[in-house]
């Protein structure tokens, strides 16, 4: 049985810590779920975009600038060189 996004991301939040916002994107672009300490709306379209091309050297979001460390079309991996924090993408087809 499928589980709500904001199930999932609760669960995740609670497993591991080290998670502090979270964001559930649909198809191609359709923000489905986001946690209240967190808005990407502003920048999902570029970073979407960006996770498409699988060449961008960074993204930005909210201000904080990640350095690209993996970008597939299954995953993307990107962190802040000022430790600012991680973002961890993948797609559930």
């Amino acid at each position: 049985m499928p589980v709500a996004p904001q199930e999932a991301v609760s669960h995740l939040m609670q497993k591991d810590p080290s998670i502090i916002a979270a964001v559930v994107v649909e198809g191609k672009g359709n923000l489905i779920f986001q946690t209240d300490n967190w808005d990407v709306t502003p920048d999902l379209d570029r970073v979407l975009s960006s996770w498409r091309g699988q060449n961008a050297q960074f993204i930005k979001i909210s201000g904080v600038k990640y350095s690209m460390l993996q970008c597939t079309g299954e995953r993307m991996a990107a962190t802040s060189i000022k430790g600012e924090g991680s973002i961890v993408a993948a797609k559930d087809e």
